[in-house]
């Protein structure tokens, strides 16, 4: 089949299937939710609110969205439309409309009330911390200290003719224009670097899942294990034995080099230790085993079919678009085939059995993971920090009036009388909210959140002030009344705010 032709205009590289379907189009940067840090967490999202806000308007078939390595914007209509679009959103991006930077900062908190909880930013959260790829499991401090200043110094960097590129389902229109853009350099997506657990690993994720997510090197070798692996799922869970209604398993690039793989089955509570067996089950057969000639060719044939679909030359160009941003070299429809049908069954075991090395397993708490290879993620600490002890102020609960509250040069701690910690070391931490009321939460980079309230440790206003003295001042997040916080009523409800790992919060889009 053809591939999408390339072109360039204005220094930016264009992809253009040759499809007879309406013109769609967009427009992909380099930039998302992994390159920023936890205290600008949001500010990518920021940028194409307002940047789309003004277009929407005029253009009812549009989108704009940001993920975790790319931000897009999105158009269907005739050539004249879709030239227009183009031409208002990249001079919207070329100077915002910062009267509406209050507005739309409401929009993306009513909007992050629609979403649900996701298991694949819970594993994202729990792998790498609220940084880079983790950050999609946190939440979008940034919005509430983004000033036009520092949103503008964040736009001008990312939203580049060099930090961009352009797909369409045709020929471009005559007269599209992207000069409005401003010169830059292509931001390539940040290394995947894991917190340093001890892998494979477990955590308790929903009651009414089972997931594995996996890291390793971008394959088609890699590519082509899900495929099967979702196939043998599905026949066993819910062909043949009825405990599982979906089997899912993507295969997501991160960068150019890396890839995860995220298996998710739904189960009934009583289900769920048969249905995470056999995950295992399946997933260590086709490790060691590897791929069958006939699964091979199941694949091959999918493959055939999908090229054969008129989408999907348009879905080509887009991928040509993306690749090119994410600092690869697309890779022509016949070159992969190639790869595809170099494929052999030992080499689909060996690409699988080295991701398994890296599993993170999500499963309800109630049933975990016995087998003594896959290890439980920590819920706690492993050291708490030398310093003047705080004890709880009088009046607390009985249940919680013996922890303690520790507090040196070198971070923060809590301990129960059990001997468990929170910690959050000043080195290691990533953000320091601030809230109204006192209240202060020191995030880890192992996603661990330190609630400290003055009100229910003795002399805890000293408390909060020294940690106000000793905190990079660049990291605090001034949360303000638009938070949505409420104050605690009594101590039992500020101690319920300290956690272990980070809890799910919500994919944004």
């Amino acid at each position: 089949m053809a591939e999408p032709t390339r072109t360039e205009i204005d220094g930016v590289p264009v992809f253009h299937a040759d499809s007879d379907r309406p013109l769609t189009a967009g427009i992909v940067f380099g930039v998302g939710q992994a390159h920023e840090t936890l205290t600008t967490r949001g500010i990518t999202h920021l940028v194409e609110h307002l940047a789309l806000g003004p277009l929407t308007s005029e253009h009812r078939r549009c989108n704009g969205w940001v993920g975790l390595t790319l931000t897009g914007f999105e158009v269907e209509g005739d050539p004249g439309e879709v030239r227009d679009f183009f031409y208002g959103a990249t001079r919207a991006l070329a100077a915002l409309p910062f009267e509406r930077l209050d507005a739309e900062r409401r929009v993306l908190r009513t909007e992050d009330q629609r979403h649900g909880a996701s298991l694949g930013a819970l594993a994202h959260g729990l792998r790498f911390g609220p940084k880079t790829y983790g950050l999609v499991n946190s939440a979008e401090l940034g919005l509430y200290e983004a000033t036009p200043e520092t949103t503008d110094a964040w736009r001008a960097r990312h939203f580049t003719r060099g930090n961009a590129a352009v797909w369409l389902s045709g020929p471009p229109p005559e007269g599209l224009d992207l000069s409005a853009l401003p010169e830059g350099e292509r931001m390539p997506p940040p290394a995947p670097e894991p917190y340093p657990y001890r892998y494979p690993a477990w955590y308790p994720g929903g009651d009414a899942y089972v997931a594995v997510s996996l890291l390793a090197p971008r394959t088609t070798p890699l590519w082509v294990a899900g495929a099967i692996l979702r196939e043998r799922l599905y026949e066993r869970l819910r062909t043949a034995e009825g405990r599982s209604y979906e089997v899912s398993v993507g295969y997501d690039p991160l960068t150019a080099t890396d890839a995860e793989i995220l298996l998710v089955t739904d189960t009934l509570p009583e289900e769920a230790e048969s249905v995470r067996d056999a995950v295992l089950v399946e997933m260590t057969k086709l490790a060691r085993s590897g791929a069958t000639p006939e699964e091979l060719e199941d694949v091959r044939e999918r493959r055939r079919r999908a090229t054969g679909d008129p989408r999907f030359e348009v879905s080509q160009a887009e991928q040509y678009a993306v690749q090119t941003v994410l600092g690869g070299d697309p890779v022509a429809v016949d070159d992969l085939d190639r790869e595809l049908e170099a494929v052999d069954g030992a080499a689909v075991g060996t690409a699988l059995r080295d991701a398994i090395d890296s599993a993170l397993w999500l499963v309800p708490g109630a049933i975990g993971v016995h087998d003594r290879r896959i290890h439980a993620l920590p819920g706690a600490s492993d050291s708490r920090v030398d310093g003047r002890a705080y004890p709880r102020a009088p009046g607390v609960p009985d249940e919680i009036a013996d922890d303690v509250l520790y507090l040196g040069a070198q971070g923060v701690s809590e301990e129960q009388p059990n001997g468990a910690v929170i910690t959050v070391t000043f080195d290691a931490c990533q953000a320091v909210q601030v809230f109204d009321d006192g209240a202060r939460v020191l995030w880890g980079d192992d996603s661990i959140r330190l609630f400290v309230h003055p009100a229910i440790w003795t002399d805890g206003d000293h408390a909060v002030a020294t940690i106000d003295e000793l905190a990079d001042p660049a990291l605090v997040v001034r949360m303000g009344e638009e938070s949505g916080y409420e104050p605690p009523i009594d101590p039992a409800k500020a101690k319920a705010e300290s956690g272990g790992l980070l809890k799910r919060l919500r994919r944004r889009s």
